[in-house]
C-alpha cells in the first residue's frame, strides 16, 4: 500500500484513511486526478476463483505516464449487480445497465451468465438483459 500511495501522490488525491480501510476490508475506494478531476474507483481483489478470473480479465490502459488496469465491462456489470443486491441500490443497477447499453454488441454473454450464476445475481442480470433487448435463458 505504501508503494501505491507514493506512486500516485503527486498526481492524484486520495483520502489516506479511507484508502487504508479499503485495503484492510477489501472494499472499493476512489482517487481523483488533480489536473482533470477524473475519478477512478479502485476495487481491492477479494479471495476466490471468480475474483482470480476477474483479475485475469482486466484491461491495461495508459493515463498520462502511468499504466492503469480496468475491470472488463462484463466484470463491472457483475460487480454493480452484486453491489445492487447487497445494498438494495437501484443506482448500482442503473450503472450496470448504462455499461451494458454502451458495450451491448461487445459483451461476452456466456461469461456474464455463467458468472452471474456463481455470484447469485441471475435475476438482476435477466432484468438487465431484457432492458437492453438481449434475453438469454
Amino acid at each position: 500500500m505504501k508503494n501505491f500511495i507514493e506512486e500516485i501522490q503527486g498526481d492524484f488525491y486520495a483520502d489516506l484513511n479511507i484508502l487504508k480501510e479499503a485495503f484492510e476490508q477489501k472494499r472499493i475506494f476512489n482517487i481523483i486526478h488533480y489536473k482533470t478531476g477524473f475519478k477512478i474507483d479502485l476495487i481491492i481483489k477479494k479471495q476466490g476463483d471468480y475474483y482470480d478470473k476477474e483479475l485475469g480479465r482486466r484491461k491495461a490502459y495508459k493515463f498520462g505516464d502511468k499504466i492503469f488496469f480496468f475491470a472488463s465491462a462484463e466484470d463491472i456489470i457483475l460487480s454493480k449487480l452484486l453491489w445492487s443486491k447487497f445494498s438494495s441500490s437501484e443506482r448500482q443497477f442503473q450503472d450496470a445497465l448504462g455499461v451494458a447499453k454502451v458495450q451491448k454488441d461487445m459483451l461476452d454473454y456466456e461469461y456474464l451468465t455463467k458468472s452471474a450464476d456463481v455470484l447469485k445475481v441471475n435475476e438482476p442480470l435477466k432484468r438487465l438483459l431484457k432492458e437492453i433487448g438481449k434475453e438469454i435463458p
